[in-house]
């Protein structure tokens, strides 16, 4: 019977040398992680009853990484509409500015203002319908609405257009001062009314919860502004007073006085009112880059603390690493010795 040149003891050596070479690579793999990371493989092994400390910091910095992305959200948010609305109040002013000398007496660009007030009021409905990431702007809770009507669109009621609401009310335009501030009356309680959701907005309710965002842990902004606040409704009345009635066929001087007094009186409240709400904004969004910042310096903090836990001296992780590929190098050697033996070489 021929004898095998691997006795069965020469077999468990080498299993046993194989598992030595596993062990150490798995050691090598650990250590170079811990290089490349600068951080423990096995945290909350390495930590021991300080990982309950570790937990609870990686739990605060996710809920702070957390805020600091949906308050970056609000912060884009918040700067379109400041932009919205600041393109609405040059727009608005635009207007103004041309109506104002034309106020007490139809001047030479009386036969303009209502071609020019018609053009406004669309290009301010179409920046109250602004949408950020497919969200309305100035429909409030309602984020999927249309917030205003076009001057010739139909209002969300369905029933009739801004411009069929002012013809509705002024006809072919009052004729006498009298008739012009009764007139003005009624487009008054149609603006502050119901009238105006039928017409004009399609938003969410004026009286119902606004827009609002929680900013950190049980602090919350709220912040939003709509397009049936009353800034809107006396913009929007001014301008379609003004666009409604050509102020030049006025010919009654009273009822023009009447009537365009009363139109950009309503124009000038409006805008102040959208400053008024510029400026609100503008202190919200202080507000917000303010914790912003102290969100990224806790957010600093919590990171540094997890390292000091968690991290590892990347000299001695180095070094370790170093020192286990030697004794890699070892074994491998040790093991190609091994396998190199032979009972035929001692036999003469």
């Amino acid at each position: 019977m021929a004898m095998s040149p691997l006795a069965p003891s020469t077999l468990a050596t080498q299993l046993m040398r194989r598992d030595t070479i596993l062990r150490v690579q798995s050691e090598i793999d650990r250590a170079a992680q811990e290089v490349s990371t600068g951080r423990h493989a096995n945290s909350y092994e390495a930590l021991g009853h300080d990982a309950a400390q570790s937990l609870r910091l990686e739990a605060n910095l996710g809920r702070t990484e957390a805020f600091l992305t949906s308050n970056a959200l609000l912060e884009n948010r918040m700067g379109a509409t400041a932009t919205a609305l600041s393109g609405m109040r040059k727009i608005a002013q635009e207007v103004l500015s041309l109506a104002m000398p034309n106020a007490d007496a139809p001047g030479q660009t009386a036969g303009t203002l209502a071609s020019q007030a018609r053009a406004a009021f669309d290009q301010i409905a179409a920046l109250a319908n602004t949408s950020y990431e497919g969200r309305a702007l100035f429909a409030g809770v309602a984020t999927d609405a249309r917030a205003l009507a076009g001057w010739q669109e139909e209002g969300p009621g369905g029933v009739m257009s801004p411009a069929a609401l002012v013809a509705s009310v002024a006809g072919g335009g009052p004729t006498t001062g009298t008739e012009a501030a009764a007139m003005a009356e009624e487009l008054d309680d149609a603006f502050a009314g119901a009238a105006y959701d039928t017409a004009l907005y399609g938003g969410a309710p004026a009286d119902g919860p606004r827009l609002g965002a929680s900013i950190d842990t049980g602090e919350t902004l709220d912040w939003g502004i709509q397009a049936n606040d009353p800034a809107f409704r006396d913009l929007m009345q001014g301008l379609a007073m003004l666009a409604g009635v050509d102020a030049a066929t006025i010919k009654d001087p009273e009822a023009y006085r009447a009537w365009m007094g009363h139109a950009t009186g309503k124009l000038s409240s409006g805008l102040s009112g959208l400053l008024e709400s510029e400026a609100a904004l503008g202190g919200q969004q202080a507000r917000l880059a303010d914790m912003v910042e102290r969100q990224e310096g806790r957010k600093s903090l919590y990171t540094k603390q997890i390292n000091d836990l968690e991290g590892v001296d990347p000299y001695e992780a180095a070094s370790r690493m170093t020192e286990t590929q030697g004794r890699l190098q070892a074994s491998y050697e040790v093991s190609a010795r091994i396998l190199n033996l032979s009972f035929l070489d001692y036999m003469r």
